[in-house]
């Protein structure tokens, strides 16, 4: 299934961006922080849901990429917990079963022990909030993250209920992952997929979304392993280097991902 994700329409607002984005085909949608942020309260969760209702879009997911979740301080940690907290039950109450998440494992390499002590943490904390409305969480390999290799942040969420592994091709690709066996070593942990392209930077900082087929990444080798996997869950568009042409952008990145899924 494919989605794409609002940010590549932060100049829109979230209505307009949701009537372009089913003018061009997509049935789905992530929805990008910037759009959902003004939503993730209870009395406003009502809106967004007509929202998607009158677009006719069903929600993929709701990338949160505003609340680190391995901070070493103890109150700035319990703060960040009771945000999530609060986006779980706005997410359960429109319908979005997945929370897709950028920048939780926020960290440095020198403190690992600390941040990953931290990280389990506020995940005990969250479970009887993710287990009683029935929402997953999925976590990728960042830049700026306190773990460097996809590997290791499969192995972090491995065995945690309601936590999935988010991956995402222009940042596997970042490091150095061979994506096959990044997949292959996920497998039924895989809960979403995020499809960009990239050349390799000199800094990970400076790395780029772009329309699959103008940077480097091999997506014959990840569809092909997704497909091996037996991965049924979304395929999620994130061009967001193209905000200077949006409806360009999602159009030929949607053209793309049917090619190589076979549509």
């Amino acid at each position: 299934m494919i989605a794409i994700e609002t940010s590549l329409f932060d100049s829109y607002s979230l209505e307009n961006a949701f009537k372009e984005i089913r003018r061009i085909g997509y049935k789905y949608v992530e929805i990008c922080s910037q759009h959902f942020i003004p939503y993730n309260e209870p009395k406003r969760a009502k809106q967004l849901a007509r929202l998607l209702k009158d677009s006719n879009l069903e929600l993929a997911s709701i990338l949160v990429t505003w609340i680190p979740l391995a901070l070493i301080d103890e109150e700035e940690r319990k703060e960040r917990v009771q945000e999530m907290e609060k986006s779980i039950h706005v997410a359960a109450s429109v319908g979005c079963r997945l929370i897709t998440c950028a920048g939780a494992l926020t960290g440095n390499l020198e403190s690992r022990e600390e941040h990953t002590i931290a990280f389990k943490k506020s995940i005990t904390e969250l479970t009887t909030t993710l287990e009683e409305n029935d929402v997953c969480i999925s976590f990728e390999c960042h830049p700026g993250d306190f773990v460097q290799k996809s590997e290791e942040a499969i192995d972090l969420l491995r065995g945690i209920h309601h936590v999935g592994y988010l991956f995402c091709s222009p940042h596997t690709f970042l490091f150095d992952s061979d994506p096959q066996i990044t997949l292959e070593y996920a497998k039924e942990l895989l809960t979403h997929a995020h499809i960009a392209d990239t050349h390799k930077p000199k800094n990970k900082d400076d790395h780029q979304h772009l329309i699959p087929g103008l940077g480097e990444i091999d997506f014959e080798k990840i569809f092909r392993t997704l497909k091996k996997i037996g991965y049924v869950g979304f395929v999620s568009a994130v061009p967001f280097t193209h905000r200077d042409k949006p409806v360009a952008a999602a159009t030929e990145t949607k053209k793309r991902i049917e090619q190589f899924l076979g549509l």
